[in-house]
């Protein structure tokens, strides 16, 4: 499976790309264990690429949820919160399958696997250095014993 990135149609302010490029460092860092299909799981310690995002900007996960200023999200972080630190927002498109389907972040963490290096880089190259590019995620095939 591949990915395609296309750059966001305008350009981040700079205080957003500073945003992104610490994101990108925290999730190349190895410091976050990966989670899919929750924002952050509590038993191991692990998040998603969102909840690692709002993790570090101190969008607080409590048991999946997202608080900030005394306030509960929910499951999702606040999508205008998030656009404002990041400019883009969570479920925004960022790349294409090679299939020719629309793959958000979480889409990518969550069905595809993608890991965190490879999200990183589809956030550099959509966010900050604005280029296209093409991720090859090799399918794994899992074995049941």
């Amino acid at each position: 499976m591949k990915a395609i990135t296309k750059p966001l149609r305008e350009p981040l302010k700079s205080f957003q790309v500073d945003n992104c490029q610490h994101w990108i460092s925290e999730l190349r860092s190895g410091e976050f264990k990966q989670a899919n299909g929750t924002l952050f799981r509590s038993n191991d310690n692990s998040y998603c690429c969102l909840g690692v995002a709002c993790k570090i900007k101190g969008m607080y996960v409590n048991l999946s949820r997202f608080q900030y200023r005394g306030f509960d999200y929910g499951l999702i972080p606040p999508v205008d919160y998030f656009e404002f630190v990041y400019g883009f927002k969570p479920d925004q498109i960022l790349a294409m399958t090679d299939f020719g389907l629309p793959c958000d972040l979480p889409t990518l963490n969550d069905n595809y696997h993608f890991t965190f290096k490879q999200i990183a880089d589809i956030i550099e190259s959509v966010c900050i250095t604005r280029t296209s590019i093409t991720i090859d995620r090799e399918c794994q095939e899992e074995t049941s014993y």
